[in-house]
């Protein structure tokens, strides 16, 4: 179903202060303002430059991998919480619940992709072991 932007949609939308933009890719034609579109990718680029950037945490050596984590944590929770409410993704109301949801997915990732990564060094170890 194609619909087409119209100079009352957009108005309306800007009238009616929404700067809420899902990005779907017909997003222009289902009445959301230009500027909020904008914002959205705007946005969402940063914040895919952001999740990318931060596992550099991960180089410094001299730092234990659980503060990295935390550092990695904190630094997610906060770009991605800005997004949402930034693009009103989230509302305010659920960000307790955000929160919760965000932390217990960080926990059980971080410590799945650890357990693997020590598995498979320790797999790496004792070929090197067995070779000398």
């Amino acid at each position: 179903e194609m619909t087409t932007i119209t100079k009352e949609k957009v108005s309306a939308s800007v009238q009616n202060n929404e700067t809420s933009c899902s990005p779907p890719r017909n997003a222009l034609a289902n009445g959301c303002s230009s500027i909020a579109f904008a914002i959205s990718v705007i946005s969402v680029t940063v914040l895919a430059f952001i999740v990318a950037g931060v596992t550099v945490i991960y180089e410094i050596e001299s730092m234990p991998k659980i503060i990295a984590g935390l550092i990695q944590c904190l630094v997610l929770y906060i770009s991605y919480l800005t997004v949402y409410l930034l693009n009103n993704w989230l509302d305010k109301s659920l960000v307790l619940l955000f929160t919760g949801i965000f932390i217990t997915s960080f926990i059980v990732i971080w410590i799945s992709v650890y357990l693997l990564i020590n598995r498979n060094v320790n797999k790496l170890n004792k070929r090197i072991a067995k070779s000398n």
